[in-house]
């Protein structure tokens, strides 16, 4: 059976509901405000569907999101766990920038938790990121 996909597109990013997991996918250029209102939207869609996985593709985005980081960490992760976050995969390329932006967000994480690694991967292939979302299995 093919899997259905609900498609939501804002600027900024674009939002896919799909059976195992909420998708957003951030575009090239993207805003503070607009990584707020994604990842506020991405709660609110996650509530209605009830799925605990997030896919973060920032595989083209070339804007760093490291001043959102403390927001992020600060704010939207613990209303994110309380409604039920399980995984969070992130999909990358090999862009400075966002290995940049992603290691400024581990840190904040590994600040707050050591257990931060048993919820986030960080994968370059989307069928890996997806596989590990649906498994138990955790990223290397």
């Amino acid at each position: 059976m093919l899997e259905q996909v609900k498609r939501y597109e804002n600027e900024g990013y674009a939002i896919e509901l799909r059976e195992n997991c909420t998708k957003i996918i951030w575009q090239a250029k993207v805003l503070p405000e607009q990584i707020r209102l994604g990842l506020n939207e991405v709660l609110e869609l996650m509530r209605l569907q009830k799925t605990g996985n997030l896919l973060v593709d920032v595989s083209g985005c070339q804007t760093s999101w490291v001043s959102s980081n403390d927001w992020i960490v600060g704010h939207w992760l613990p209303v994110a766990l309380q409604m039920g976050l399980r995984k969070v995969a992130f999909l990358i390329s090999s862009n400075v920038i966002q290995k940049v932006s992603l290691d400024n967000l581990c840190l904040k994480l590994s600040k707050r938790s050591h257990l931060y690694k048993r919820f986030l991967g960080i994968f370059s292939e989307g069928e890996e990121a997806c596989a590990w979302l649906q498994n138990s299995y955790l990223a290397k």
